[in-house]
């Protein structure tokens, strides 16, 4: 198999190969240490932002092919933002910018340089997944990050307040529902929509938005009241 990139969905194979990369098994992580009476503890720790850098060689016909290529690949690059994808995982994204296209070396129409991206999101991104259901589901999450779905609800009759139990922890909105109302909770931006309105205030105090994302493994996921329609949409997220 030829090993290949593609950046905001342009394959780079038609100027470059790729030799090599340093994608590595898991991104750092960052961490706030406060001393304590004997060491540090630990607090904040999260996956931080990395680097990828690309070993390439560039195979030329001619000079004047070589350069229109540094021109056209130079124009592609500048985006600020956009989606890394490789040969070897193609249904899987890095959100990356350039941070450094070397200039290449060697002689003639050979020749090797690095590309490096910074990856924004230390996490990659796969296919997005979209299910509906009433009652309860389990939801089978083959990915190794947590996911962070979009619960969509549609109320066909009234309720007092509304309550999403996953696994063991439970998520409730205060209020008096009606028929055809719709709420939107965006467990990955934590925001709350009422019929396309910010409402934020539902929101019950001893509920937190972390407690919707799903983990690898099986989720179980029951809402109440039972009648409503849920929509559950998210992308897969892999270490």
């Amino acid at each position: 198999m030829n090993a290949w990139f593609s950046f905001n969905g342009v394959n780079f194979s038609k100027w470059l190969k790729l030799v090599d990369d340093n994608r590595a098994s898991l991104p750092p992580r960052k961490f706030t240490n406060t001393e304590v009476h004997h060491g540090v503890h630990a607090s904040n720790k999260r996956w931080g932002e990395y680097l990828i850098e690309l070993d390439v060689l560039m195979i030329s016909t001619s000079y004047e092919e070589q350069r229109k290529a540094m021109r056209e690949m130079a124009y592609y690059l500048s985006a600020e933002e956009g989606k890394l994808v490789f040969f070897d995982e193609p249904d899987k994204a890095y959100h990356a910018f350039v941070v450094d296209f070397s200039d290449f070396t060697g002689k003639g129409l050979l020749k090797t340089g690095k590309l490096v991206f910074q990856v924004s999101d230390p996490v990659a991104e796969g296919a997005k997944k979209e299910l509906d259901f009433t009652g309860s589901i389990a939801v089978d999450y083959v990915a190794t990050a947590p996911a962070m779905p979009v619960y969509s609800i549609l109320f066909h009759e009234e309720a007092e307040n509304v309550q999403i139990e996953k696994d063991g922890n439970r998520f409730k909105l205060n209020r008096m529902f009606h028929s055809g109302d719709r709420v939107v909770i965006d467990s990955e931006k934590s925001a709350i929509r009422y019929n396309d309105e910010w409402a934020m205030p539902l929101l019950d105090l001893r509920s937190g938005f972390k407690d919707l994302f799903l983990h690898p493994g099986e989720n179980h996921i029951a809402v109440h009241p039972e009648t409503a329609t849920v929509e559950i949409a998210y992308k897969e997220k892999w270490l």
